[in-house]
């Protein structure tokens, strides 16, 4: 069947629909069995499983899409096991390094002793799914992609709740914890296996070079990425408390379903923004754009409309003090989708090092800012912190979009086309806090929603 843009999109968004869909299963099931320290613990060690993933990766899935232009297709999947080799091997050193040295490092990233023996494997697990995920959608094999991702979802779940149940209720961490890693390790293998198969077990220097030249900067920039998204949880455990952490993390993660919904359609949109900066149609461009900045904004804007409501529906009692932090989370989300743009402009140009000089600058200032509004304001300064960062981040990107990749094209976008739906999500965002209107807010959601599907069926194109 023809991969057109409607059909990946409507495939990508039904991914995000069935992961979100168990994430939103599994919210109530965690916070009640885990408890706020429990769960602040265990989202301490997903924040270094991902870490890890990020080092691990050498950023392979990244230069997935460029390496189509400089490599014949012939040698696509040669040069895609060369970066799973890479991993593994990475895999490997840092394992024996942290079995030899796993009393300090646990100390230091404040996890029991045997879960960091877990970290290295997983961060290969984990990398190995996201290189999936970005090898089927550079090849349009969308619903591959669905396969693997619903796979890992429900994998993960039913193994953490059924160890959780079955462990005593001091050792519930580590069912929640294993439960998560054995499904991404054993996709892990699995993908080192296929490989090897296809193409046998050798690496090629150019292949080498090629990834870490494009992938080292980004590695950089994704750990300051990382450091952005996590350090708020990080600082937290340190400066408050486990069940802090586990308060803010579950407010984070629903809110962050707002921003996977972003990732599936920036995910899709990708390709075919490939496809028409090389063709050089601004017009064209500018025309699928303006669908997606629309799309995307009033999705944003009903999820503020309706996620008080639905929150305390899915969170156990003691989360609930973490719904005044969900508005400012998902504008954090919105400036990120926002200054997607100037990312994707620039990673197409190859432009790594400028994205990753400005993660390290947000980096930097999310630390600042944590330490600064963390003791006054606990969970809620957390929150500042990291959406101040992420617009800081969207500003620069843009302007460096604009300045530093004119020699090459002249950067086609406008932010006066985000002005009007900005402003909406802003004004859903005041909406959000107004508890005694709920009604007026759902009602405005469903307008909302409506003159949306009359657009989509005016213009027949989700871009």
């Amino acid at each position: 069947m023809k991969k057109t843009p409607n059909r990946v999109i409507v495939i990508n968004v039904l991914c995000t629909a069935l992961l979100n869909g168990i994430s939103m299963i599994m919210m109530p099931v965690y916070s009640h069995l885990l408890g706020t320290d429990v769960y602040g613990l265990a989202a301490i060690y997903t924040t270094w499983a991902t870490v890890f993933s990020t080092v691990i990766g050498v950023q392979l899935a990244s230069s997935l899409a460029v390496a189509q232009k400089d490599f014949p297709p012939e040698q696509q999947t040669a040069y895609q096991a060369n970066g799973v080799y890479l991993g593994a091997g990475m895999c490997i050193i840092l394992s024996l390094l942290i079995a030899v040295f796993r009393d300090p490092i646990a100390s230091a990233l404040g996890l029991p002793t045997w879960s960091v023996l877990l970290l290295a494997p997983h961060g290969f697990g984990l990398f190995c799914v996201n290189f999936l995920s970005s090898k089927f959608t550079y090849e349009f094999k969308q619903e591959k992609n669905l396969l693997v991702s619903v796979s890992m979802s429900l994998g993960a779940a039913v193994i953490s709740v059924g160890l959780i149940l079955l462990l005593p209720e001091e050792y519930r961490y580590l069912g929640k914890v294993t439960g998560t890693a054995i499904p991404q390790i054993i996709c892990g293998i699995l993908v080192v296996f296929i490989m090897t198969r296809k193409v046998g077990f050798f690496m090629r220097g150019d292949y080498t070079k090629y990834a870490v030249t494009y992938g080292l900067p980004l590695v950089f920039s994704n750990l300051c990425l990382q450091v952005l998204s996590s350090s708020d949880k990080l600082m937290l455990q340190r400066l408050d408390s486990n069940s802090a952490v586990g308060i803010y993390s579950l407010a984070f993660n629903f809110a962050g379903v707002i921003s996977s919904i972003w990732y599936a359609l920036n995910h899709a949109w990708s390709p075919f923004y490939y496809q028409y900066e090389k063709a050089g149609d601004d017009s064209v461009l500018l025309e699928h754009m303006r669908n997606f900045v629309r799309l995307f904004s009033v999705l944003t804007a009903g999820f503020l409309l309706l996620s008080p409501e639905v929150y305390r529906i899915f969170a156990a009692s003691d989360f609930w003090a973490g719904s005044i932090l969900i508005p400012v989370f998902v504008l954090g989300f919105y400036a990120n989708f926002v200054g997607c743009f100037a990312r994707n402009h620039q990673y197409y140009y190859k432009k790594t090092k400028t994205i990753a000089i400005i993660s390290v600058g947000a980096a930097i200032a999310n630390v600042v800012l944590n330490y600064a509004l963390i003791p006054l304001l606990g969970g809620m300064g957390a929150a500042l912190a990291t959406m101040i960062t992420q617009v800081l981040s969207m500003i620069f990107q843009w302007w460096s979009a604009r300045r530093f990749t004119s020699q090459t094209r002249a950067y086609p976008y406008s932010y006066r086309m985000f002005m009007p739906y900005a402003l909406l999500v802003a004004f859903c965002c005041l909406l959000s806090y107004q508890q005694g209107i709920w009604l007026w807010r759902w009602a405005f959601g469903v307008v909302l929603g409506l003159w949306m599907l009359r657009k989509l069926w005016k213009i027949r194109q989700i871009f």
